[in-house]
């Protein structure tokens, strides 16, 4: 198996990997969006605009992930990895801003 061809598998696992954390982040947003609306303290305009935000966020990055997808089917492996390497990145900033606003909820 060519060296091309076995980095392009490890790119689809690792884009793999990336559905599956989007999916985990999206459902985390999900519990604290219900978990705040269940709260006898109200959340400001601001802590629900920012949720909102990531949840787009989140949602660009599952697009993305199918954009990684094509690149990889197209044998563009230095494209996939720099498209994936910043979608991990952008999912890592949402993980932590999740739970900035988790912790912020009083959620702990």
């Amino acid at each position: 198996m060519s060296d091309n061809k076995t980095r392009l598998m490890e790119l689809d696992v690792h884009r793999r990997k990336l559905v599956r954390l989007v999916g985990e982040l999206l459902q985390k947003a999900d519990e604290i969006d219900r978990d705040s609306k269940e709260q006898k303290t109200k959340l400001d305009r601001e802590w629900h605009g920012r949720l909102a935000e990531v949840c787009k966020d989140l949602a660009a990055l599952s697009q993305a992930a199918t954009g990684i997808e094509d690149l990889i089917k197209s044998n563009n492996a230095n494209a996939a990895q720099d498209s994936l390497l910043r979608s991990v990145n952008i999912a890592n900033h949402l993980s932590r801003t999740l739970n900035e606003l988790k912790h912020e909820a009083g959620q702990c």
